[in-house]
């Protein structure tokens, strides 16, 4: 996750230069939503643009757009940045030839009614940018204002100095998360983690094993950092779908409801042991520890993994989740390298960046195509899904809403 920073949203230009930096890559067809805490900007919502012509659809996508804006419970203002490659109508002086014009229209009163009233809104083209409304100097000419402006401008320079970078599409930035550097040990954790594999076949679902392995996913996640043969174990135990999904319960809440949750789907054999042999293997040998929320089971198991569950989830463990999980993708072999990548998607997916999230699903099915969560999860996220956890302020003091991608 990135580090969020304080800019001023003093120019048209240094808005539209954040927005790529924040996203992580050049939106297209999108409608982008950013939130205003005073003159400072807040979270960032990017969704695809639905077909213009319908007024009907385009009132209720507004309408999605900005129940998922309301999660930041303290902005007091918003931003519309419309990205399409049609940006100009029938006739380039009248704003409302726009195609998409009566989906500005319809935004600007949902977010003034939400107490988040529209301070500005922009098209970007391929080659130009404007005002919605404007098409007239000295605001903004028909034609708009030159790209290079944004690029030029002192926060996307700022940013660029500070390290961020921007890919230039949504495919290209998946492959800058799946293609960091390995550790020195990656030959040593794969053979070690061929090895437990073999060992483990058919007892990663025995209640002891399956304890004491979500601790070690939970010391993992929660440290951000792991020994190699922690990774060694952690890796090899991704053959196992039912420990695929409960530690994506576990990314989102804690050990304690993906393990009882698991058990309470006939998941895990809670009477079965830690094999003698095999227990020197598993690093974690404490206790599950409690929670406070919810009573964990079978309906919260399946409402994470839909992402069908409404109180706040903690979005800085998924963002560490999904960084171990990109790092195991770069090392996973076999079996375990379908189920990484397609954990990293549905982690981004939590995360609200449903496009990152469709590339690294689009990179496990070309290369496992039989791969049957992946290919469930793209025609769940095609639906335009976005977690309901989204719509609600983060949990974990100190967070910020994700940006949707």
């Amino acid at each position: 996750m990135k580090n969020r920073i304080n800019i001023r949203a003093s120019r048209a230009e240094d808005v539209l230069g954040y927005v790529p930096h924040q996203l992580t890559f050049h939106p297209r067809e999108s409608l982008v939503l950013l939130s205003m805490r005073g003159s400072s900007l807040g979270a960032t919502l990017r969704l695809d643009l639905p077909e213009a012509g319908d007024d009907v659809r385009l009132a209720a996508f507004a309408e999605t757009a900005v129940s998922y804006l309301r999660a930041d419970g303290d902005a007091d203002g918003s931003l519309v940045v419309l990205y399409t490659d049609s940006p100009e109508g029938a006739d380039p002086t009248n704003p409302t030839s726009f195609a998409y014009w009566p989906l500005a229209v319809f935004l600007e009163d949902l977010l003034g009614a939400a107490g988040t009233p529209v301070r500005g809104a922009w098209v970007v083209g391929p080659d130009s940018f404007r005002c919605v409304q404007c098409r007239t100097s000295p605001c903004c000419p028909p034609q708009g204002h030159p790209k290079e402006r944004i690029t030029e401008s002192y926060v996307n320079l700022e940013l660029m100095l500070l390290g961020s970078s921007v890919a230039a599409t949504a495919g290209e930035a998946a492959i800058l998360v799946r293609s960091g550097s390995l550790p020195d040990a990656a030959p040593a954790i794969r053979s070690r983690a061929r090895d437990l594999a073999a060992g483990f076949d058919g007892q990663w679902e025995a209640g002891g094993v399956f304890m004491r392995l979500l601790g070690s996913w939970d010391e993992a996640i929660s440290s951000g950092d792991a020994e190699p043969g922690v990774l060694a174990v952690l890796l090899a135990s991704l053959e196992s779908h039912h420990v695929r999904d409960a530690v994506l319960v576990l990314a989102c809440l804690d050990p304690a409801a993906a393990y009882y949750g698991a058990a309470a789907h006939g998941r895990v054999d809670p009477l079965r042991p830690v094999p003698p042999e095999l227990a020197a293997a598993l690093p974690f040998e404490g206790y599950l520890p409690g929670r406070s929320g919810p009573e964990p089971g079978a309906d919260l198991f399946t409402d994470i993994l839909l992402g069908s569950y409404e109180p706040p989830v903690d979005r800085e463990r998924i963002a560490r989740a999904s960084e171990l999980l990109a790092l195991l993708h770069r090392m996973a072999e076999g079996a375990a390298k379908p189920a990484a990548g397609t954990m990293l998607a549905w982690l981004e997916w939590a995360q609200g960046r449903s496009s990152l999230a469709h590339e690294h699903l689009r990179t496990v099915l070309a290369e496992s195509p039989d791969y049957r969560l992946a290919g469930l999860l793209e025609s769940y996220f095609g639906l335009g899904t976005l977690p309901a956890w989204l719509r609600r302020p983060p949990g974990a003091a100190g967070q910020s809403p994700s940006a949707a991608a």
